[in-house]
């Protein structure tokens, strides 16, 4: 009679057991890395859509004040009148203002869009003239300046030159005035209704006439704050405030922009930290001296 060989009932246990333990810590590992996946996936993402905003507000602040080819305090805005004064008349006139803050206010007689602005947020309202020079335009807020005869400069309204006026370049020229007004709306719009966005109102033209109109930057911006830096008498180091706080006869040389992002799901092994995002950014003015 042939004997056969094999596992007796302990040794068949003892061999499940491990097997089974060995299952249980490659899932848990699986579970592990699938979780810091999912982590940095959603923080790449804020940084993504941070990054984006920064490409947004960045250049506008370091070109803000830069109104062709002289400075604020030369540009005549009379003629003007209520042109483009949906949001306020002031917002297009005050151009001695490259760069204007208001703290946890709504500025604007215009409506915010998106369900409204977030009280505790910052509205960022900056004034430039358009780098590329144009025609007459009179759908269009626009920005006649002159090097020789600082007299002719201008916020025209119409479209119409004064007599006698000859544009060239580097000598008189016509740029389009950007206004536009950054703010935290309290839903974005389509299938990120669930979050805050980023709107600008921004003056454009519409209907043949000067007017803004409001458009979403990026969903997921829950806050802005913005700081001035000035530089001290004593020659420190720049210091940021609030607008408010800015000293008498102060310019402001640089800006801080202060943001917060916020994801637009929280997923399995996601905190509510890894869908948050804060990061802090100083901009300098290239055109503070001028204004």
């Amino acid at each position: 009679m042939r004997h056969h060989s094999g596992f007796s009932l302990p040794e068949l246990l003892i061999s499940l057991a491990v097997g089974a333990l060995a299952i249980t810590g490659t899932l848990s590992a699986f579970a592990a890395g699938r979780a810091a996946l999912q982590q940095e996936q959603s923080v790449n993402r804020l940084q993504e859509r941070a990054l984006y905003v920064l490409s947004v507000l960045e250049p506008e602040l370091q070109l803000a004040g830069g109104y062709g080819l002289t400075v604020a305090d030369r540009i005549s805005t009379a003629a003007v009148g209520n042109s483009a004064s949906g949001c306020g008349a002031g917002l297009v006139q005050d151009l001695a203002v490259a760069v204007g803050v208001s703290h946890n206010r709504w500025p604007l007689t215009c409506a915010a869009a998106g369900g409204g602005w977030v009280a505790g947020t910052d509205v960022l309202i900056v004034r430039r003239g358009a780098i590329a020079a144009t025609t007459p335009d009179a759908g269009r807020l626009q920005l006649l300046t002159s090097t020789a005869t600082p007299a002719v400069s201008t916020l025209l309204a119409n479209g119409t030159l004064p007599t006698g006026t000859v544009l060239l370049p580097g000598h008189t020229e016509l740029h389009d005035l950007l206004v536009r007004c950054y703010y935290i709306a309290r839903r974005a719009d389509g299938s990120n209704s669930a979050l805050p966005a980023l709107r600008v109102k921004s003056l454009t033209r519409y209907a043949g006439s000067p007017a803004f109109i409001d458009t979403e930057v990026l969903p997921g911006v829950s806050s802005l704050q913005v700081l001035l830096g000035y530089q001290p008498a004593d020659g420190a180091a720049l210091q940021f405030v609030r607008g408010t706080a800015l000293p008498v006869g102060e310019h402001p040389l640089a800006v801080q922009l202060q943001l917060q992002l916020t994801g637009s799901r929280s997923e399995v092994g996601t905190t509510a930290a890894d869908n948050t995002l804060q990061l802090t950014r100083s901009i300098t003015l290239r055109n503070a001296a001028r204004t």
